[in-house]
């Protein structure tokens, strides 16, 4: 080997065992992070706050670094900030013949200060003294405003003393837990005092006696809190919303008939079910509508509109109506369809004892679907639709676009049948014999 030869590899194992001792020197100052052995998980409040969870799937918390003996932090944490609770928790799926969809929305958020009553269980009546009750509609009035991204407003106030009127009667209240009542969400909060004290200082200026609804208008929605708050549970009832933009003339209507001159309270309809009283619970909106019935505290249209059959069922119920008169009619209809009649004798048992079976919101009061095969009832749906066509053509029964769908899945059989029954009527014996009327032959 050539001296020259010999000097370049001596130059190169001196260059690597300076390398070699460097690196192990840094090795103990710079702790190098294992990977984590699962994906962290990300988790967020209801209200939108984020948090890391750094925690590994076995529950244990990162292992100690092997060379320092230290605990290993873990990686540092990821802020999805562009994730929302509707990514997280939302519902996969878009509301029609499922219902009303679960949506957490700021403007429909009920807060309460720390030393703000609320009540331990449904419908327990809750006293505020006169400075709770003004922090009440203060702190509502600031927190809805914001959510409108406006200053506050005489409907802002309003808005806020209806939420003190649902959290008197006990039908809002942060203690309420969801998995008893079949909700995601509990729209009414605890603020926390740092909350409060920023929200003084951003309506630092606010003059609340100016805002306030005269005494006029606060009397009437107190004394009609009832009648508003049912009306808003029979829409949910029969139509499955809170509320959409097609059922004001449907609220309007509906509150004339509880001899109220005006079309709403005072509030639109949009703001009393979503903004004012959205926050409480479907079930617990359902009972205080019982309660107020068997009490009495509400006009009669809504006492007798309590038993109206929920969204959902309404191809059952007409099927079912149709067929009861047509059976007052014609008795032997009956032992032609015989299984028909009892199958739904039983189903309509079974709504009458389970008050939300088959409806669309079911899942909010922990009911169960109905069986129903629309294409056994077809025929005896289309023999009630043209009976009906035939003899009552005016009935509001033909309107029911539920009994038109079942109705066509057997159209021949009920053409067959009616043209049948058509036929004799034209027979005077046959009539009286259906009618039950005495011959008058001797």
């Amino acid at each position: 080997m050539s001296r020259l030869h010999t000097r370049y590899v001596f130059v190169y194992v001196v260059c690597f065992s300076l390398f070699f001792h460097l690196f192990h020197s840094l090795a103990h100052y710079i702790p190098i992070s294992p990977c984590p052995s699962q994906p962290q998980r990300l988790s967020m409040s209801v209200h939108g706050d984020q948090h890391q969870d750094n925690t590994q799937g076995d529950g244990l918390a990162p292992p100690p670094d092997p060379r320092t003996g230290q605990q290993n932090a873990g990686p540092p944490p990821t802020n999805f900030a562009w994730i929302n609770d509707e990514d997280l928790n939302g519902e996969c799926f878009l509301a029609g013949e499922v219902g009303e969809r679960e949506e957490l929305q700021t403007h429909r958020v009920v807060g309460f200060l720390p030393a703000s009553p609320s009540a331990a269980n449904p419908l327990d009546v809750t006293v505020f003294s006169n400075p709770q009750a003004g922090d009440f509609i203060w702190l509502n009035t600031v927190l809805h405003a914001n959510a409108k991204n406006r200053a506050p407003t005489v409907e802002d106030v309003t808005i806020a003393l209806v939420r003190l009127f649902a959290a008197r009667s006990g039908l809002i209240s942060y203690r309420f837990q969801t998995e008893q009542f079949h909700v995601k969400y509990n729209e009414a909060r605890l603020c926390t005092t740092q909350e409060v004290l920023a929200l003084r200082t951003q309506h630092a200026n606010i003059n609340m006696a100016a805002l306030m609804p005269g005494d006029e208008v606060r009397t009437f929605l107190r004394q009609n809190f009832a009648n508003y708050t049912c009306a808003v549970a029979y829409m949910f009832r029969v139509r499955g919303h809170h509320w959409q933009s097609d059922m004001d003339a449907k609220y309007s209507g509906l509150w004339k008939k509880c001899l109220k001159n005006q079309d709403n309270p005072g509030l639109s309809w949009e703001v009393v079910a979503h903004d004012a009283t959205h926050a409480i619970f479907p079930s617990i909106l359902d009972d205080y509508w019982k309660e107020c019935v068997a009490n009495g505290r509400i006009a009669g249209a809504l006492v007798k509109r309590f038993e109206s059959a929920p969204a959902g069922v309404a191809a059952i119920r007409a099927v079912y109506a149709g067929a009861q008169d047509l059976a007052m009619a014609m008795p032997g209809i009956k032992h032609k369809f015989a299984e028909h009649y009892a199958d739904l004798d039983a189903i309509i048992e079974n709504m009458r004892v389970n008050r939300w079976a088959g409806s669309i919101n079911r899942r909010y009061y922990g009911a169960a679907p109905i069986a129903f095969d629309e294409q056994k009832f077809g025929a005896i749906a289309s023999v009630i639709y043209n009976a009906l066509m035939s003899f009552a053509s005016d009935s509001q029964l033909l309107k029911s676009n539920a009994l038109i769908r079942v109705a066509n899945n057997a159209p021949i059989t009920g053409g067959i049948i009616s043209k049948n029954i058509a036929t004799a009527v034209q027979d005077p014996a046959i009539v009286r014999s259906m009618l039950q009327i005495p011959s008058t032959q001797g």
